[in-house]
């Protein structure tokens, strides 16, 4: 008998050996970025945003980013300066250590911004009492003059908004006080304008998106500090409304080029973010309303759609404030997992094959350590105790 003890004992013990090699292989890794807390990484279950590396943008090229896309899988483009006024163009290329500069985007630019896909550069510049807007080539830095408004005109959305795809860039305009859309196709070189009737003077327009077909509108605008969306279709000449709806959080959550409130997941589809923080989905079909994800500050959906990136919020520390990474199918959210913490995002974008993630936000500190005021406010869905500081964290997750 006590043979056949030992004998099982020494099984148990090859087991247990056995098994704690497979849990060595299975063991989480963490994101460690020099110079920052201690809670910025975060502890990872096995799953399919393993992350390989991590770059961070070179700090004076971070202090100075106005705005950043991706132009391929290991390339981003961005538009670097001290001042709206004295913007250029420039490229880095993985590891993203030195920019290169390639233009200067001009003076007199009250805004600029980039395709998602990197490929133009939009400006709006204000000279003599006339607006003009500018398509500049990142390729080969061509600019062309594609819009302008006279002094019976009047620019009244935030920014100008791209499609999905890069193809349409859009903005609002009063003309003669009626509202209009002005609708630029890159791809032609062409402005279009379609009227927007419900449009009244106490609104203010956030963005005005396409879909990838140029068919159909989603606009985010805001009156006081309530935002809110309306989604529709081109009617000849004009807008039509199809669905309206409240939107989480407030007009502090809305950047230029920020993270998302409200988004295309296909031409038939939304995702927007609700008053009680839930992320639903809206199909524009059926009218069928699903609850995608709870507690939800901002999301970014992957160029392909298949994945999203999502800030959360849960408790009052800066533990409890994560970045995720997760799946898109059908109406469900799958291998959600956890890639950063302690960060408010501002900007969220995949790479077009979705093995990287840029992530520019500010970091998040304890009331009580005393911290200098914000030069942004951070979206709503911010713990009272915790405030962002002018702590710029501008870096790219690379997965497995």
């Amino acid at each position: 008998m006590s043979r056949r003890i030992a004998v099982l004992c020494a099984a148990l013990v090859l087991l247990g050996v056995l098994l704690s090699g497979c849990m060595r292989q299975l063991r989480s890794e963490t994101i460690i970025i020099p110079d920052t807390e201690e809670d910025s990484a975060v502890d990872q279950a096995s799953g399919p945003f393993k992350v390989k590396t991590y770059y961070r943008l070179p700090a004076q090229a971070a202090e100075n980013l106005y705005h950043i896309s991706w132009l391929g899988r290991d390339t981003v483009i961005g538009l670097f300066g001290e001042a709206r006024q004295e913007l250029s163009i420039e490229r880095l290329v993985s590891p993203y250590e030195t920019p290169e500069k390639l233009r200067d985007v001009g003076g007199n630019s009250l805004f600029a911004g980039l395709s998602p896909d990197g490929r133009y550069v939009c400006t709006i510049a204000l000279a003599d009492r006339v607006y003009t807007i500018t398509l500049i080539s990142t390729s080969d830095q061509q600019a062309k003059i594609t819009d302008t408004l006279t002094s019976k005109q009047l620019l009244v959305s935030k920014n100008l908004t791209w499609s999905d795809n890069g193809r349409y860039v859009s903005y609002m305009l009063s003309d003669n006080g009626q509202g209009s859309i002005g609708v630029i196709d890159t791809e032609t070189g062409t402005a279009k304008r379609y009227s927007l009737p419900e449009w009244k003077r106490s609104d203010v327009i956030y963005s005005i998106k396409l879909s990838d077909d140029g068919q159909r509108v989603l606009i985010v605008k805001g009156g006081g500090s309530r935002l809110s969306f309306s989604v529709g279709a081109w009617s000849g000449s004009g807008f039509v409304s199809q669905y309206e709806h409240e939107l989480g959080g407030d007009s502090s959550a809305i950047w230029v080029g920020g993270s998302s409130q409200a988004d295309w997941i296909n031409k038939d589809q939304i995702a927007y973010i609700g008053p009680d923080g839930s992320l639903y989905a809206y199909d524009l079909r059926n009218a069928a309303v699903t609850v995608l994800l709870g507690r939800v500050g901002s999301f970014q959906l992957s160029p392909d759609r298949k994945y999203i990136a999502y800030w959360k919020g849960k408790g009052s520390t800066t533990k409890d404030m994560r970045i995720y990474a997760g799946k898109l199918q059908g109406n469900n959210i799958l291998n959600e997992t956890a890639v950063y913490q302690g960060v408010v995002p501002f900007q969220m974008a995949w790479n077009p094959d979705n093995s990287g993630l840029l992530i520019e936000g500010q970091k998040v500190y304890a009331r009580e350590a005393g911290p200098a005021q914000p030069t942004q406010s951070a979206p709503s869905t911010v713990p009272s105790d915790l405030v962002p500081l002018h702590d710029n964290q501008s870096f790219i997750i690379e997965f497995e």
